[in-house]
């Protein structure tokens, strides 16, 4: 299994499409247009991931419940769509990569290997 970051576009939305359809994810989707902060990112994430307790705008307790989520079924993945992403947080693209970063170095590749030696009975997720 290989995660990764995909910005989906005309040449491979079926790729993403094909994301979307499956039942073994749990699917997440944020209005890129109406979300401009990393608070308001993080909050949309919080709610509907069902995060136990609120990350007060703060990216290593994102990244803490982010990786964690095992209140979730371990063979679910996780499909986080943003739509319209050219302006998904326009007035802040420093946080906006930062979150890229978050989920490229660390998020996923945890989620795809490192939760095994790090986690009690953890596995692999997408």
């Amino acid at each position: 299994m290989k995660n990764t970051w995909l910005k989906v576009n005309d040449r491979n939305m079926i790729e993403g499409l094909d994301l979307m359809a499956r039942d073994d994810m749990i699917k997440v989707v944020i209005d890129g247009t109406k979300t401009q902060t990393k608070v308001a990112f993080m909050e949309q994430i919080e709610r509907k991931l069902s995060f136990p307790t609120g990350c007060a705008g703060k990216f290593s307790r994102f990244e803490d419940w982010i990786r964690d989520l095992s209140w979730f079924p371990t063979e679910k993945g996780v499909c986080i769509w943003i739509t319209d992403y050219e302006n998904f947080m326009k007035e802040d693209t420093k946080s906006k990569g930062i979150i890229e970063e978050i989920f490229k170095d660390e998020v996923l590749p945890f989620w795809e290997a490192e939760v095994v030696k790090n986690v009690k009975g953890g596995k692999p997720k997408e």
